[in-house]
């Protein structure tokens, strides 16, 4: 019952074409779920799906509540898709993800040998059971054993050292989204560092795009036709300008 008020309601004020769009979306998730997402579920100590409205996430800091999104976490095969069309030595970077949750971005892309895995979030009840889930994944399965989350206000955590990816599952406003950006590209900048940024969902990329000496960075066709019919959101890539791939 709940699923179809949601669907009608959806119909009533967005029209046809947003139920369908909708109907896509739900549909992408659940397959994801079901032949990938579920099958990790069972290596981690608390499973990383599901969803939690805002005022059930504990905040350690109700600064930026506001701004804040729900929990929600992304597909993981779509995560490894995005990364390895990035092309990247990964061993040369950090990779931080914003808003982490329970910890299923972090060991997706513990997976590839990163020079290092934060995750930034500021609820402490998602940070206690990503460091559960950190703490007793299977070893064997991770390409980089430096993985840590921090719970923290994202606006007040401090860019770690050296090039970075960033990645963002529309994990808060546009006004946060905003300030933690402007902070990454200050600290980049002055360090001389590469900065990527991955922006999944991108509700307010109108934001992101908007910063000076931050531009657009090209998927491949394969890779742009693979996350249009796969994926249930779509993702745009940054790059701090004067930064190039190799």
């Amino acid at each position: 019952m709940a699923v179809f008020a949601t669907a009608l309601s959806i119909w009533r004020r967005e029209g046809i074409g947003a139920l369908a769009a909708h109907a896509r979306l739900v549909s992408l998730r659940r397959l994801h779920h079901a032949i990938w997402d579920g099958r990790f579920e069972a290596l981690e100590s608390v499973p990383t799906g599901g969803y939690l409205m805002q005022q059930h996430l504990d905040p350690s800091d109700n600064t930026n509540l506001e701004g804040a999104r729900e929990y929600l976490p992304s597909p993981r095969l779509v995560v490894s898709w995005i990364l390895d069309g990035l092309g990247e030595d990964y061993s040369r970077f950090t990779f931080v993800d914003f808003g982490s949750g329970r910890g299923r971005v972090l060991l997706a892309a513990a997976e590839k040998p990163f020079g290092a895995v934060r995750g930034v979030e500021f609820s402490g009840r998602l940070h206690a059971e990503a460091e559960c889930n950190i703490a007793d994944y299977p070893a064997d399965r991770l390409g980089c054993r430096d993985v840590g989350s921090v719970c923290i206000d994202a606006a007040e955590y401090p860019l770690p050292d050296g090039d970075c990816i960033l990645y963002f599952f529309n994990p808060f406003g546009a006004d946060l989204l905003d300030r933690v950006v402007s902070g990454a590209l200050e600290t980049a900048r002055s360090r001389g560092t590469r900065l990527i940024l991955i922006y999944y969902n991108p509700v307010h990329s109108a934001a992101m795009a908007g910063h000076a000496g931050l531009r657009r960075r090209p998927m491949s066709l394969f890779d742009r036709v693979k996350l249009k019919l796969l994926s249930p959101y779509p993702v745009v890539i940054f790059e701090l300008d004067g930064s190039s791939s190799e």
